[in-house]
């Protein structure tokens, strides 16, 4: 049917309730499109500090790679240390142990040495005598005093 054959009844309350809807309606477009500003700012937001926290975690494994690396370092040094200690400990042990075997031959020919002197002392002293009688027969056959 035609739309002319029907009458159509608008009143002022008809108008009112379409247009307090359509303000509703604008109302609450407004409303999600505010809602949805913020929570793309949000998401700015969001994905700002998300990519901060993903410069701070490659700068993080960038350190822990350069501190992983020092500490491979110090340890290859600490080991060359190590072997070099080892190395001149042992030399320093040979070395006493070489230097004592020479003192304590020292000791033994120092020890024979004061038994040579003593030695020869004893025999000085004998020939003194031997020297000290002869002159006194000398002295005698001579008819001097001794000396």
């Amino acid at each position: 049917m035609p739309l002319d054959n029907h009458p159509i009844s608008i009143n002022l309350a008809f108008i009112q309730d379409v247009l307090s809807k359509q303000e509703m309606d604008a109302s609450q477009i407004a409303d999600l499109e505010q809602a949805l500003k913020q929570a793309e700012a949000s998401n700015l937001q969001e994905r700002s500090a998300n990519a901060q926290l993903l410069e701070r975690s490659h700068r993080l494994q960038r350190d822990l790679a350069e501190v992983t690396i020092a500490k491979e370092t110090l340890e290859n040094q600490l080991a060359e240390v190590n072997r070099s200690f080892n190395y001149r400990h042992h030399q320093y042990e040979t070395t006493i142990s070489q230097l004592k075997s020479e003192i304590k031959a020292h000791r033994s020919t120092i020890d024979n040495l004061e038994g040579v002197i003593i030695s020869l002392k004893d025999d000085i002293e004998v020939h003194v005598s031997t020297i000290q009688f002869l002159e006194g027969i000398a002295a005698d056959m001579d008819g001097e005093e001794p000396a």
